[in-house]
C-alpha cells in the first residue's frame, strides 16, 4: 500500500494555474508521505513549534495533529475563500 501524502499548507496561495486554467498545487515544503497510523506532527524541527497557515489549519493541527482530513478542512476553507472572496481568517471569525 501506498504512503498516504499530505500536503500540510493547502492555501489559495499555492494553487497555481497554467493558461489553460489548469491548476496545480504548489509550494509542497511542508509535504511529508505519512503510514497512515504515522507520526503526522507539523513541528518546526528549530523551535519545536507548529508549523501552520492562520485560517486554514483545522483546530486538530494547533493540537498537533494532522491527517487527510485537516488537509481536507483547508480545502474546504480555501473553496469558501475562493466562492466569498473574503480572506480565511474573517470566515473562522464568524463560524465561531
Amino acid at each position: 500500500r501506498k504512503p498516504l501524502t499530505l500536503h500540510r499548507d493547502f492555501k489559495p496561495a499555492n494553487i497555481l494555474l497554467d493558461g489553460s486554467l489548469t491548476a496545480f498545487l504548489c509550494d509542497t515544503g511542508f509535504a511529508k508521505a505519512v503510514r497512515r497510523s504515522g507520526d503526522t506532527r507539523l513541528l518546526d524541527t528549530t523551535t519545536g513549534r507548529i508549523v501552520v497557515s492562520r485560517g486554514y489549519a483545522d483546530p486538530d493541527v494547533v493540537n498537533g495533529e494532522y491527517s487527510e482530513l485537516t488537509d481536507g478542512f483547508a480545502v474546504g476553507i480555501t473553496l469558501l475563500v475562493v466562492l466569498t472572496g473574503r480572506d480565511a481568517l474573517s470566515i473562522e471569525d464568524e463560524c465561531e
